[in-house]
């Protein structure tokens, strides 16, 4: 679990990054922090729009295909025109995580670097182990977003063909034929914002780790 790699590394990745920026005359690692920081905040404000979005569409697309709907065309206008939401929001997302991940192993390369000009062997073996530490925490949670990533391109991808398919079949019959898939459309829907929620998590934990200066809200 991300989670629990977290506990302990807190007290001594405030210790590294004081040292670290101590070290470093142009604050290069202080800045990369505070970029890596920034970014990731915007990440949870993504993540939380995006499972917002993805709960709309699996509500109108239930609503939808619902047998006791007796209003498709409405539902389907809810359904529609909620798709342009979804796929700018999953844009979005993608876009700002890739950036995450770039900023963070940029700054810990800037750490590593600098931990290499210590002279004191002891404070060189404390600065790799915690960057090393919190390095790979932050290496998951880019790999669970990549992950993350395909699976809501698949998503967005069904939604968008369930659109077209109800828009040139928009009958009683053309619902019942679509309703399996439509269904497990909503299923991934649901099991996509599960593991999104947790990713939001993660995300703010590292985030809280990497502003060992500031106080920061993990929403």
């Amino acid at each position: 679990m991300i989670t629990k790699r977290l506990v302990g590394i807190a007290a001594s990745f405030a210790l590294v990054s004081v040292l670290l920026i101590a070290g470093c005359a142009t604050t290069t690692g202080s800045d990369r922090s505070a970029a890596a920081s920034v970014t990731m905040a915007q990440v949870e404000d993504d993540i939380r729009l995006l499972v917002m979005e993805l709960t709309a569409t699996n509500s109108a697309l239930a609503s939808l295909v619902n047998p006791l709907q007796s209003d498709l065309t409405t539902a389907y206008g809810v359904f529609s025109d909620g798709h342009a939401g979804l796929e700018k929001a999953s844009d979005q997302f993608v876009v700002r995580s890739d950036q995450m991940g770039t900023e963070g192993r940029e700054y810990f390369n800037e750490w590593r670097i600098q931990g290499n000009k210590y002279e004191n062997p002891q404070i060189q073996a404390l600065s790799e182990q915690r960057r090393s530490e919190l390095s790979e925490v932050y290496a998951q949670i880019a790999d669970s977003s990549v992950g993350i990533q395909g699976e809501l391109k698949q998503y967005v991808s069904n939604v968008k063909e369930v659109k077209t398919y109800f828009s040139t079949d928009l009958t009683a019959r053309g619902v019942t034929a679509m309703s399996p898939f439509a269904n497990r459309t909503i299923i991934d829907g649901f099991n996509l914002s599960v593991k999104l929620d947790n990713l939001l998590k993660s995300v703010a934990e590292v985030r809280a780790e990497l502003s060992p200066g500031d106080t920061v809200a993990v929403k």
